[in-house]
């Protein structure tokens, strides 16, 4: 057995599963062996995809060479298969085994089933098995296939011409050309056919209407970087009376064919705002995501589930140097307990502060809370000491900057001479 054994071994499998007398599309006749063969095939493309990936991670943009380099570390060897991972996950080598044979006899049987049902049935049992395999790899954890949540994406946002608003305006002038497509056949409107150029024409010009009135209600002005509620609420605005002036526009010059209803407007301003919103804060989607699936080191309980505590959270989730690892909150407010903020679950009040830091194992505690009641903060002061863990507030204050006029050479050594016991620094 080595390379030239598993090549033979390839081709024979290869071979014998495509001579088959069963008769059909040739489409079908494609899928069949490689659903036969579907273990080692999906290994070996999830190697090269994986691999490939990992090249791209965030903790590997430092990596030497260029795209080529990380283009050649796809065939780069690394322990990182299907069987490794498996075993890596606490498996037995025999358990593995025999999980890998219950996969190879299940594409087996998947081949087979194609073989005798229909087109319809086949198509079920081609869905079925794409979802079998799509939770069998979220089962394997691999880190660089998460790409939601492992920050390969966060670089496109860099790109300059991702800022550009010529690429915004181009961007949301394909999201209108959808969401009128979408709202004219979804909503069925129309009391006669309309020919396909005349379709054409409608789409296109609804598109220019919207995007001329974006570049009006100054949509591109914003920076949708640090995007919030404002901004969101000036997009929904933006696209409400792009969506009526369109369509009074399209009523006024397409009146024998269109026949606009309310369903429609909403249908073309819901998919429509859904479109230009998701794409102004998918930046934070995939950068909330990435923080938090990233957060290490020392664990820290937050008392304050309210702004206060929100804010805090923010600002460690931002500033990896705190090296701090939020396991959640901590309020006294009992209609809270057992809700998620911003992803993080509120675990109780004070009264739970032991057990929760027994069951975390947490490093740290953090007030978040300026109404903290001075016998609450006693008996969290008293058990935190019990247990030897740090109890903190955070605390904002603002301070004045006062700018010390540079010193030379020679005052600064008069001064020395004069005050030999105070250091001086230079402020500029």
């Amino acid at each position: 057995m080595g390379d030239s054994g598993s090549l033979l071994i390839g081709f024979l499998l290869a071979v014998i599963s495509i001579h088959t007398e069963t008769k059909g599309s040739t489409a079908f006749a494609l899928v069949v062996p490689l659903l036969a063969l579907g273990l080692p095939i999906m290994d070996t493309t999830l190697a090269m995809i994986r691999r490939l990936l990992f090249s791209l991670l965030p903790e590997q943009r430092n990596m030497s060479g260029g795209m080529l380099t990380k283009v050649h570390s796809m065939f780069l060897p690394d322990r990182k298969h299907i069987h490794h991972q498996l075993i890596s996950l606490g498996l037995s080598h025999r358990n593995v085994v025999l999980v890998l044979y219950c996969v190879s006899f299940l594409f087996g049987i998947g081949a087979f089933a194609v073989t005798i049902v229909n087109t319809a049935w086949a198509s079920f049992v081609f869905a079925a098995v794409g979802i079998a395999m799509f939770i069998g790899v979220r089962q394997l954890q691999y880190k660089e296939m998460a790409i939601l949540s492992n920050g390969i994406l966060l670089p496109l946002y860099e790109w300059p011409l991702v800022r550009q608003r010529f690429f915004q305006g181009f961007l949301d002038l394909a999201f209108s050309a959808i969401s009128c497509a979408l709202a004219f056949s979804l909503t069925k409107t129309g009391s006669l056919p309309i020919p396909s150029d005349e379709a054409l024409m409608i789409v296109t010009v609804i598109s220019g209407i919207q995007i001329a009135i974006f570049f009006a209600t100054g949509l591109y002005d914003n920076s949708f970087r640090y995007a919030g509620i404002g901004e969101f609420l000036q997009v929904a605005k933006a696209c409400l009376i792009a969506v009526i002036v369109g369509g009074c526009i399209v009523l006024a010059l397409w009146q024998p064919w269109m026949n606009i209803t309310a369903a429609t407007v909403l249908t073309d301003f819901y998919i429509l705002t859904s479109l230009v919103a998701g794409s102004r804060m998918s930046f934070h989607i995939l950068n909330f995501f990435f923080e938090r699936k990233n957060t290490s080191g020392y664990n820290v309980l937050i008392y304050g589930a309210r702004a206060n505590g929100i804010l805090l959270l923010n600002h460690i989730l931002h500033n990896k140097q705190l090296n701090y690892n939020p396991v959640g909150f901590l309020d006294d407010d009992p209609s809270l307990e057992g809700k998620r903020i911003s992803g993080y679950t509120v675990l109780g009040g004070h009264w739970f502060l032991k057990r929760l830091l027994k069951k975390y194992s947490v490093n740290e505690i953090l007030i978040a809370c300026d109404t903290m009641k001075p016998e609450v903060l006693r008996r969290a002061k008293k058990i935190a000491d019990e247990m030897h863990i740090p109890i903190r507030k955070r605390t904002i204050f603002f301070e004045e900057i006062e700018l010390t006029p540079a010193l030379t050479g020679r005052k600064r050594k008069v001064l020395e001479q004069l005050e030999p016991n105070v250091t001086l620094s230079q402020s500029q």
